[in-house]
Protein backbone atom coordinates (compact mmCIF):
# COMPACT_ATOMS: atom_id res chain seq x y z
CA UNK A 1 0.00 0.00 0.00
CA UNK A 2 1.21 3.40 -1.03
CA UNK A 3 0.51 6.90 0.81
CA UNK A 4 -1.45 9.01 -1.54
CA UNK A 5 -0.59 11.86 0.65
CA UNK A 6 3.00 11.26 -0.04
CA UNK A 7 2.82 12.54 -4.07
CA UNK A 8 1.17 15.68 -2.57
CA UNK A 9 2.76 16.60 0.77
CA UNK A 10 3.14 20.31 -1.23
CA UNK A 11 -0.50 20.31 -1.54
CA UNK A 12 -1.30 19.34 2.41
CA UNK A 13 1.43 21.42 3.30
CA UNK A 14 -0.46 24.24 1.25
CA UNK A 15 -3.71 23.21 2.61
CA UNK A 16 -2.44 23.52 6.26
CA UNK A 17 -1.03 27.06 5.55
CA UNK A 18 -3.72 28.46 4.37
CA UNK A 19 -5.64 26.85 7.29
CA UNK A 20 -3.68 28.50 10.00
CA UNK A 21 -3.63 31.63 7.93
CA UNK A 22 -7.41 32.07 7.46
CA UNK A 23 -7.50 30.91 11.14
CA UNK A 24 -5.39 33.73 12.16
CA UNK A 25 -7.22 36.25 10.33
CA UNK A 26 -10.66 35.00 11.49
CA UNK A 27 -8.93 35.39 15.04
CA UNK A 28 -8.02 39.00 14.28
CA UNK A 29 -10.95 39.95 12.87
CA UNK A 30 -12.98 38.61 15.52
CA UNK A 31 -10.79 40.47 18.41
CA UNK A 32 -11.31 43.79 16.46
CA UNK A 33 -14.80 43.45 16.42
CA UNK A 34 -15.03 42.07 20.00
CA UNK A 35 -12.71 46.09 20.68
CA UNK A 36 -15.02 47.75 18.45
CA UNK A 37 -18.33 46.75 20.32
CA UNK A 38 -17.11 46.98 23.66
CA UNK A 39 -15.83 50.72 22.51
CA UNK A 40 -19.89 51.03 21.16
CA UNK A 41 -20.72 50.02 24.52
CA UNK A 42 -18.41 52.63 26.14
CA UNK A 43 -19.90 55.39 24.17
CA UNK A 44 -23.06 54.46 24.70
CA UNK A 45 -22.35 54.68 28.71
CA UNK A 46 -21.16 58.15 28.26
CA UNK A 47 -23.90 59.73 26.58
CA UNK A 48 -26.18 57.58 28.45
CA UNK A 49 -24.50 59.73 31.65
CA UNK A 50 -24.67 63.27 29.95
Amino acid sequence: MTNPFQTSDMATATVKASLVVSLLVNGMTFVACGLVISDLGNWVDVLDSV
